[in-house]
């Protein structure tokens, strides 16, 4: 069979299986769109994480404290020990030749106010070759000096989310915030550098001096810091860099040849590797997910097309059932209305001098219910109206009257003690509370700092709830009225 055969023969299956042949392409056509699109979102989402990553600092190596074990006694992780100091840094920097600059790290946490405003945030304790390390620059004011860091000046320099938090429109430089309760002067603010690959939103952060930060912030006279970060001449420098770093740290720290490292030496462009292979494989899974997506594109609307009338005496079925259930949920709400009229009834039977304890006692049984403590229940005066009087000092007796309730209001006021959802339970409790209660107002207060505050805090909780106390005999009087 020749090639012109072949093709009419082709397009003759074709033209017969017109819906078949539709669906084949559509698969064909969407499995190659979607292979593209995840190459093309794999090698963005590579160049996104380079940019990110190299966004903390070009040929950076960040030195960290090491782990701590002994024989037979606890071990700990890396950074579970202090090990590095800032002379470890100084010497790093005057005896290995790849190093451009370096700066120590120390890192406090704090509520940082301004006025009436506060932000959480981080406080990076740093010397002045922070922003050469970090590739960072200066957008408002000045960085801090060396003299800051000898002498442990209360100076700091902003990022631009604490700005916003802190000041909105107004300009901080200069200004006077509270750190731990410490004054610190606005020396500048960073340029905007956004969110990293991670999550982290590197704008949140405060700068200062890292002596500040240890002697101040942290109330410690050790030199020992957190972290130490370096700056390398050049990308080829990074592993003769960390070899002569290694060998000058074991040294300082008088290990013997048998022990471990009480460091570990982390290089940026070590997390950029990772990260990106991390996003290759995901790439390639995403690649063989969208083949896979493909293939259930041609069978998909074939077997669809199958189930719809299996489906169809499946709703309508539903559907009977549906309207079934409806009824029966018609006669339980007219029972219920039923039954609660028929309470209400013998609710107003019930003598005022009885009434209120009874309904105190299943108040203070639901409180306790829900693992809350009652610290007073007080009684309070229902409000007085006066009546409207004339200019002449005569009452105004052509006011309409308020015609009489058939109930009593009474106030209480309840101080309670507990936790939050303790507390949002009791309130959903009280939707279905046996006796007729309304909550007036409440009031909370947490019992916790800022600093240890969780999703479920104590309160103390004031309440004021309305009883409405039916009269006696009312009860007795409808059914006279009634029967007559």
């Amino acid at each position: 069979m020749n090639l012109s055969a072949t093709a009419r023969v082709s397009l003759r299956a074709l033209a017969r299986n017109k819906v078949r042949s539709l669906l084949t392409a559509l698969g064909v056509i969407v499995g190659i769109a979607a292979v593209i699109a995840m190459v093309g979102v794999g090698k963005g989402a590579t160049v996104m994480i380079q940019k990110e990553v190299s966004s903390m600092g070009d040929n950076l190596l960040i030195i960290m404290p090491g782990s701590f074990s002994g024989p037979g006694g606890p071990h700990g992780g890396a950074g579970s020990i202090k090990t590095l100091t800032n002379e470890d840094g100084e010497a790093i920097l005057r005896e290995v030749r790849f190093v451009r600059t370096m700066t120590p790290m120390v890192r406090a946490g704090s509520q940082v106010i301004y006025r009436e405003k506060n932000w959480a945030t981080q406080i990076q304790g740093v010397n002045t070759s922070y922003l050469e390390v970090r590739n960072w620059a200066i957008d408002e004011g000045e960085m801090f000096t060396d003299a800051d860091v000898r002498a442990a000046t209360r100076v700091c320099v902003l990022g631009r989310t604490v700005v916003k938090e802190l000041f909105g429109d107004e300009d901080p430089v200069g200004r006077v915030i509270r750190i731990k309760n410490m004054p610190f002067r606005v020396l500048g603010v960073l340029t905007k550098k956004g969110t990293a690959s991670f999550g982290q939103d590197q704008d949140d952060t405060i700068v200062a001096p890292w002596t500040t930060v240890r002697a101040v912030l942290d109330k410690s006279t050790f030199r020992n810091v957190d972290n130490i970060m370096v700056n390398l001449t050049s990308l080829e420098a990074i592993e003769p860099a960390q070899d002569e770093i290694n060998s000058i740290l074991r040294q300082r720290h008088r290990l013997r040849e048998d022990e471990d490292d009480d460091f570990s030496i982390l290089s940026m462009n070590e997390i950029t590797k990772t990260i990106t292979q991390v996003s290759v494989v995901m790439t390639a899974l995403l690649t063989v997910a969208t083949f896979a997506l493909g293939a259930a594109s041609l069978y998909l609307p074939w077997s669809m097309a199958q189930e719809n009338q299996t489906r169809l005496h499946e709703k309508q079925q539903e559907l009977q059932e549906a309207q079934q259930a409806a009824s029966q949920l018609q006669q339980v709400q007219n029972e219920l209305q039923t039954t609660q009229r028929d309470l209400q009834f013998l609710e107003r039977g019930v003598s005022r001098a009885a009434y209120v304890p009874t309904m105190l006692k299943q108040f203070e049984q639901t409180v306790r219910q829900q693992n809350l403590q009652i610290v007073a229940i007080r009684p309070q005066a229902p409000p007085v109206r006066l009546p409207t009087t004339n200019p002449d000092g005569s009452t105004d007796s052509s006011q309409p009257q308020e015609p009489p309730k058939p109930y009593d209001e009474q106030l209480f006021e309840i101080q309670l003690r507990g936790k939050f959802w303790d507390t949002v339970r009791l309130l959903k409790t009280l939707e279905t509370f046996p006796k007729i209660l309304a909550v007036q107002s409440l009031n909370a207060q947490a019992k916790t700092t800022a600093e240890e505050s969780t999703d479920n805090p104590d309160l103390e909780i004031k309440m004021v709830v309305k009883a409405f106390i039916f009269r006696e005999g009312r009860g007795q009087t409808n059914t006279a009225s009634s029967g007559g």
